[in-house]
């Protein structure tokens, strides 16, 4: 259909609007399996000419860049016969996720294919695999990166998914269980403890003090991004802490880190 391509950016998310529906035989379930140039002339010049890598990878790259950096996957819901619309989030869904890569290794992260790292992501979410998918399976299982359950249904790998990260169950509130994370911040159903010392916070704040026990030097953007939670939030977190006597500015703003106070 003849009309304008828009792309809309916002301050969460990419939208990206076509005009006309999807190609012939082409779904929101299987496009990133389904390959239909709209014109394949065009598409053959474009990758005699060096400008794309190969005809027809557009869609394999932006699913495998999401899954590499823990995004959700390209949202097709508002699409229909006269409008294909993507949606692309901006904001990393689990940042465990990072970590399943990381243990999994860079050489043998880079050499995954699409849907490979599709099965990866399906299985992380507990996702049902599709028929295209299975496909891809025996490589993953030579690996060892995923493993087949007696009951014939696949897994992740159990050391690839205990990361130290903390994390908190959805539904659970600031006052319930939590995951135990480093040696001297642990978080436990009797609350939180720091350095042998039980203190009073929220889950928030709980987050912070495991995210500067185990990284040094994190920024309090890098900690907004780790939680999903907003700038000001983590300020008012940062600030309940040093005022509580659990964490400690070292240095000038602009090049200093924060710390956890040891007795």
């Amino acid at each position: 259909m003849s009309g304008s391509i828009f792309v809309k950016q916002y301050h969460d998310r990419l939208e990206i609007d076509s005009p006309g529906g999807f190609p012939h035989g082409v779904t929101r379930e299987n496009i990133v399996f389904r390959q239909a140039p709209r014109n394949r002339l065009i598409a053959e010049i474009l990758s005699r000419c060096g400008l794309v890598e190969r005809a027809g990878q557009g869609m394999d790259l932006i699913y495998e860049l999401c899954v590499r950096e823990a995004k959700a996957l390209p949202d097709f819901l508002d699409t229909d016969e006269y409008l294909v619309r993507m949606r692309l989030a901006g904001n990393k869904v689990d940042e465990k996720l990072l970590h399943v890569f990381k243990k999994i290794g860079e050489n043998i992260s880079d050499s995954l294919s699409t849907e490979e790292l599709l099965i990866i992501n399906a299985l992380y979410y507990g996702n049902k695999l599709y028929a295209e998918l299975k496909r891809h399976l025996p490589r993953l299982l030579e690996t060892g990166i995923i493993i087949c359950n007696k009951k014939n249904s696949y897994a992740l790998r159990k050391d690839l998914v205990n990361t130290q990260l903390i994390s908190v169950r959805e539904n659970l509130s600031d006052t319930e269980a939590l995951d135990n994370v480093t040696a001297n911040v642990t978080v436990s159903s009797n609350g939180v403890t720091v350095n042998g010392k039980t203190v009073t916070v929220n889950a928030t704040q709980a987050k912070i003090l495991s995210l500067i026990s185990q990284h040094q030097g994190t920024t309090v953007d890098e900690m907004a991004e780790a939680i999903a939670r907003n700038r000001r939030t983590v300020l008012r977190s940062i600030k309940a802490l040093t005022e509580q006597g659990l964490i400690e500015r070292k240095g000038s703003d602009k090049t200093g880190y924060w710390k956890v106070i040891v007795d």
